[in-house]
Formats: structure tokens, sequence, C-alpha cells
């Protein structure tokens, strides 16, 4: 019988020698997982791009070591409650089947996000704290604020994007097993465009599959794959290319607004650029940008948002006068972060402000403004009568 699986699923690793690149983390997560008893985390934290492998990885060591894998997709119990009675109980409750042992796989634990889902990352915390069996949470950026206090709790293992050669060698396996006629300068390409996303790469060979000769011009059938690029990839190709096509491109495919990459430039510039005419040239560009942004935002004239965003990606990138082959850690912007250690505090003074509007008939702008003066009633045990909670009165007196 034909086996109908997609071949992503038909060639997963069966065991940890088949995953493709990723060596040394492998190995990292099988000592981990055969000492559990021994670490003084109970649960890694294994982040990577798409199509690095991390599920596949998970899944390859509970194989290899006999054991049991109890597999769940965080972004399908958000909320606090399902997140204790799906994976509270599978991480306390022994196995029903005979094993070596238990491995708890939580997919996408920054898929928990969002007021409906408050609490749901602080219980994942909880659960991790006491769980009985090894566990592995998978997510795709490791800097996600999301993931702050969580990633205190586990040991943090990054992967790495796929290398084209070792993706061509194993699309080139691939490609033998299933009797497929392709040379090895299509299988190359494929690798190139797939830009480390070993699976995008498996699900474009299997798309060619029914051609009897593949050539180069048969790639057309695959057409151009829109990827979305994260902010490393976008500060990676502005100080380390001067080339105005890639720059703009990394730019617009970025999952951060300009606003947002200009933030993260501001951050990084320092580190990136030891000249301190490039530091004094980037960060000209960088004002001149903001200047014109402000404009347009004034005017709402946001079709001039391109030229904004030109002369601060370019700007900073022809700062330089040959880029630095050195390693840099990008740590997110400082403002960013003070932001997110706020964001609690912040939107509970805007619920208190919203009810102070309501009930003294003014906007919430101007509740804000006289915050300082109920505080100073409240101290003297003045009665506001404005049908505020306990923990809001709470808030409002600090």
């Amino acid at each position: 019988m034909t086996n109908k699986l997609p071949w992503v699923e038909k060639y997963r690793p069966a065991n940890t020698s088949e995953v493709v690149g990723q060596a040394g983390s492998v190995k990292a997560i099988l000592d981990f997982v055969q000492n559990f008893k021994q670490q003084p985390e109970k649960a890694i934290l294994l982040t990577g791009p798409v199509g690095s492998g991390k599920t596949s990885i998970a899944i390859a060591v509970a194989e290899e070591l006999g054991y049991e894998l109890i597999q769940m997709n965080a972004s399908d119990y958000r909320k606090k409650d399902q997140i204790e009675a799906k994976i509270g109980c599978a991480c306390n409750q022994q196995s029903l089947i005979p094993s070596n042992g238990k491995l708890i796989l939580v997919d996408e634990v920054d898929g928990v996000h969002g007021n409906s889902d408050r609490g749901g990352m602080a219980t994942l915390g909880k659960i991790v704290d006491k769980t009985c069996f090894p566990m592995i949470l998978t997510a795709t950026d490791k800097w996600n604020q999301k993931l702050r206090t969580l990633k205190k709790k586990c040991r943090g293992i990054d992967l790495r994007k796929v290398d084209i050669r070792s993706m061509a060698k194993r699309l080139g396996e691939i490609a033998e097993k299933e009797g497929m006629n392709i040379d090895e300068t299509v299988i190359a390409e494929i690798s190139r465009r797939a830009e480390g996303d070993l699976r995008s790469a498996i699900n474009d060979i299997e798309t060619l599959s029914g051609i009897d000769k593949i050539t180069m011009k048969d790639l057309e059938v695959l057409g151009k794959r829109d990827r979305v690029k994260s902010i490393f990839d976008t500060l990676f190709a502005i100080y380390k290319s001067k080339d105005p096509k890639t720059i703009m491109q990394s730019v617009w495919d970025c999952d951060k607004s300009p606003n947002e990459i200009m933030l993260w430039l501001i951050e990084t510039i320092p580190k990136e650029y030891e000249k301190p005419e490039e530091v004094a040239k980037a960060f000209d560009a960088i004002s001149r940008a903001d200047v014109f942004t402000g404009r347009i935002a004034r005017r709402g004239a946001w079709t001039f948002m391109s030229y904004s965003a030109e002369l601060m990606a370019l700007g900073t990138a022809l700062a330089k006068e040959q880029k630095y082959n050195k390693f840099t850690r990008y740590m997110p912007p400082t403002y960013l972060m003070r932001m997110g250690r706020t964001r609690a505090s912040r939107a509970m003074r805007k619920q208190v402000a919203g009810k102070i509007g309501e009930q003294l008939h003014c906007s919430r702008k101007r509740a804000k403004e006289q915050m300082p003066y109920f505080r100073q009633m409240l101290k003297k045990k003045v009665n506001l009568n404005l049908e505020l909670d306990k923990e809001e009165v709470e808030f409002l007196k600090k």
C-alpha cells in the first residue's frame, strides 16, 4: 500500500542521528532528558526559526530513549484553567503504557497571549516548577517578552537555521528514495530558496515529484515564497550589507514596523559601529527619519512613510566605511522592555481613569491628570464614591 503521508511526516527523523544540522543542540537535549532528576531546571525552552526542527527533535529524542511522548500545542490551551487541566495533569500523572519514562512536549508556548489568556503564562511557569517529568517547550522567538519569566525557569537551547549544504544532502536522500530524476543544481537552488526552513524545502520537492525530469525551469512552478523576516535578519542586512535592494526588502519583509526597527537601531548602533564618525552619521540619519515620521503622522500622509524608512535603514547602512566581521549580540530596545514591564500598571491606570471619567463626565486624559489629587483625598480617607473596586482603590492610593 502506497504511503500517503505528506513527505514532511514520512521523512521525519526516526532518531536523533537523522536530525539535520543541529548536532550540538540534540546532544544537550538528550543529556537533559536522560539525567532529568539531576537537573536544576525541569524544562527546556527550545527556540528557533520555523522549519529548524524543534518538534522533530523532541519526537526523535522520545523515540530513541523509548519514552512515551505527550505532545500538545499551547495555543490550543491558552487560558489558565485549560492549561491546568490539560498540561498540568500530563506533567504529574504516571504513564499508563509501558515505557522508559515520559516526555512532555508543549509546542508554541509563545501562542499564549492577550487579555483572553490572562494568567496562562504564569500557570505554565508553575507547572514547570512542579513537573515530575522532563518538559520541552518550543517557541519561535526567544526574545519575545511574553517568555521573560518562563525563560528564568527553563534551560534555553536555541536552534539555528539549517545550513544549505546539510539541507541539500537531506533533500538528495529523499529524492533518491522517491526515485526522482532531479539534478544536484536544482536541489541546491531549492535549498538556497528555503532560507534555512527544511520543512518548506521538503514540501517544495514533493510539489515537483510528479515531473519526469526536473530542471531549473520547473522551479517556476513553486513561485516566490513570501517570508516574514525576524528583526535579527533585518538588522543583519542593514549592518552587514550596502546593497539598497537587499536592505529595503529585508525592512519590508520584517515582522516589526518601521518605528520598532528604528528603536532596535538606536539600541544597537553603538554596539555595531566602532568609529565615532560612523555612529554620528548613523544617528543623524535616524534623527532625520524620526523628524519626517513625526510630520507624516501629524499630517496623515502615510504614503510618504517609505521615504522615512529608506532614510532610516539606508542611512544607517551607508554610515559604515566597511562591514564589521564580528558577532554582535542584538538586545531588545530598553524602551520596549520597560514598556513590557509596565504594561499591567498602564492597563490598570487606563481602567481606573475610564471609571473616573464616567463618574465625573470628563475624558480619560483629564481623569489621569487629576489622579494625584484623588490619591491625596484617599490618604485622608475621603469617601470619593467613584465606584472603584478594592484593587483599583489600592492602585489609586499608590
